[in-house]
């Protein structure tokens, strides 16, 4: 969000329901406001954003909850959807094994691309599944040498953007066009 900040001029308002996030996102002034929700019951009116960006959470719900929020963020959008989620079901396991103190933090689900498109989204694929996958090998580096390996899944991420079978991120867009 910090780097979206320095290209994109708009009032953005960040929603969590883990409080060390909230702290977090509001000390590096992430956001303009900041709402503390659970997105299964999200406490926004309909066509009260431009766009809205739902970044690794659905993979968090169960499919029925997750397909719930996919027509809620579209009913508060006014112009565009975008969804980030991993690819299949993918058990969550942070690169840093001390950073697992979030209980909100398990995965539920899984999400093929296939589904976005029957849903009317258009999906990229981003993220080298050899490397952070699983059991890629960013897992079994060493912090320092992450920088370095960490061109190899830069350097062909042209490729990997366009096929779901070497990437394990998933990005998906749908334009909503309502007049408000």
């Amino acid at each position: 969000m910090e780097n979206l900040n320095r290209r994109v001029s708009a009032y953005r308002v960040g929603l969590d329901l883990y409080l060390p996030y909230l702290y977090e996102a509001k000390k590096r002034r992430s956001y303009d406001d900041l709402i503390c929700a659970d997105v299964r019951w999200l406490p926004i009116r309909p066509g009260s954003f431009d766009g809205v960006l739902c970044s690794q959470v659905i993979e968090h719900l169960s499919k029925d909850e997750g397909l719930e929020l996919v027509q809620e963020i579209e009913a508060i959008s006014r112009l565009r959807v975008v969804i980030g989620t991993t690819i299949g079901y993918v058990p969550y396991l942070p690169l840093d094994q001390n950073n697992n103190s979030n209980p909100f933090q398990v995965h539920k689900s899984g999400w093929a691309p296939e589904t976005f498109y029957l849903m009317g989204y258009h999906v990229r694929f981003q993220g080298l599944k050899l490397a952070y996958g699983p059991r890629g090998f960013m897992r079994k580096v060493p912090r320092f040498l992450r920088p370095l390996l960490g061109l190899i899944p830069y350097v062909i991420a042209p490729i990997i953007y366009f096929s779901s079978r070497l990437a394990i991120y998933q990005v998906a867009h749908k334009d909503v066009q309502k007049n408000s």
